[in-house]
């Protein structure tokens, strides 16, 4: 509310009033949230979220009934700061939008969000929500990895934030990656 980006804390008697719902959290928090909003929007309502990973949040809305109003959506555009008070007018002029699970969603809600997408200039591509998950992992632990390789470069110490090796289990894929340095190796 200091910003001006709010002007009323948001009830439920106005969630339930929106034609469309941005959800722009941190990532943990979306599954929770998306499920109460959909409980609470009307029938011709769009809702999308603005975070990077979507597998865990596709599977947490895939049986509710509104379904159909929810798009996963991950506009990719950033400054070297965070917050709302990092965003300016014309922010997402010309960068990427990845969408997600396009098929779950209502062809006149679809047709909403890309009216949206178009009037803040979004590049929008589409993708299913498992693949995107693995490829905004893949690219922050390439970032990750260039950042450290940047670091020993300067100073000529390792950094590393994390035990090596890691192994993560990508929930429900059916190989599991065992990550050590900066390569991949399928198990």
């Amino acid at each position: 509310m200091e910003l001006g980006l709010a002007h009323y804390p948001l009830t439920d008697d106005l969630i339930s009033a929106m034609d469309i719902v941005i959800i722009a959290i941190p990532v943990d928090n979306i599954q929770s949230i998306a499920l109460k909003v959909l409980d609470l929007i009307k029938p011709d309502a769009l809702v999308f979220d603005t975070g990077s990973t979507k597998h865990i949040i596709a599977r947490a809305i895939a049986k509710h009934p509104k379904r159909g109003n929810f798009l996963l959506a991950h506009p990719i555009a950033r400054t070297e700061y965070s917050a709302p008070g990092a965003a300016f007018l014309g922010l997402f002029n010309g960068k990427m939008n990845m969408i997600c699970d396009t098929d779950q969603t209502r062809p006149e809600i679809l047709n909403k969000a890309f009216r949206i997408f178009k009037k803040l200039g979004l590049q929008t591509l589409e993708m299913n929500s498992k693949s995107l998950t693995f490829h905004i992992y893949l690219t922050s632990v390439r970032l990750c990895w260039a950042k450290r390789f940047w670091i020993w470069k300067k100073t000529k110490k390792i950094f590393l934030p994390w035990p090596v090796p890691v192994l993560l289990q990508l929930s429900d894929w059916p190989k599991v990656f065992l990550i050590r340095g900066p390569h991949f190796y399928r198990k």
